[in-house]
């Protein structure tokens, strides 16, 4: 038996060495803003939650976005945010098995008995925005405009996003040569 969880101190510990202060970012021209975008962000606190997820899962994925963080706001924001792993579908470079030509996010929205299935497709330069009907759980269903729901009638199903990347970044907790996915610190634990 394990009496004591080591294995999540040693985790909160990393964490807490990586980002249990502030980092300092200073740049040449723009402090104020790159400054107002960690504050608004919590990144520090962001940072750190993934860090933790890291450890646990092997990996976690970014997004980076132009819009509101609610929606009650006024106006939009550069936001920074984190991406649930199981919501990430790499496309791996044929060239580099630790890079990505592109990244789908999606995942499911359930309103009343309908369910649907909404895709950020993730290109350099742009982000392409779907919506589907799922006939079930596992079964994709037609293609829907995005407008069918009132949450996403404001999305363009083409944005230039005006960066040559992309706008997720995926980062692995660690990994081998040979494969583009992060390994747990936990993976020779959990059969335990």
């Amino acid at each position: 038996y394990i009496t004591a969880n080591f294995a999540g101190i040693v985790s909160k510990l990393c964490a807490d060495l990586l980002f249990g202060e502030a980092p300092t970012f200073t740049i040449n021209n723009g402090q104020d803003d790159l400054d107002e975008i960690i504050g608004d962000n919590s990144l520090q606190t962001i940072c750190h939650t993934m860090a933790l997820s890291s450890s646990y899962r092997g990996d976690c994925v970014f997004k980076v976005r132009f819009g509101k963080f609610r929606d009650w706001d006024e106006r939009p924001y550069p936001i920074i945010e984190a991406v649930p792993s199981q919501w990430f579908f790499p496309t791996v470079d044929a060239n580099n098995v630790m890079g990505m030509s592109e990244a789908v996010i999606a995942w499911t929205r359930k309103i009343g008995h309908d369910l649907f299935l909404r895709r950020e497709i993730h290109q350099p330069g742009r982000i392409i925005n779907e919506l589907y009907r799922m006939d079930s759980e596992n079964h994709v269903g037609e293609q829907l405009p995005l407008n069918y729901l009132d949450e996403y009638a404001g999305l363009k199903e083409v944005e230039d996003t005006g960066y040559p990347g992309l706008l997720v970044e995926y980062v692995p907790n660690w990994r081998l040569d040979d494969c583009f996915w992060g390994i747990s610190d936990y993976f020779d634990l959990l059969p335990l």
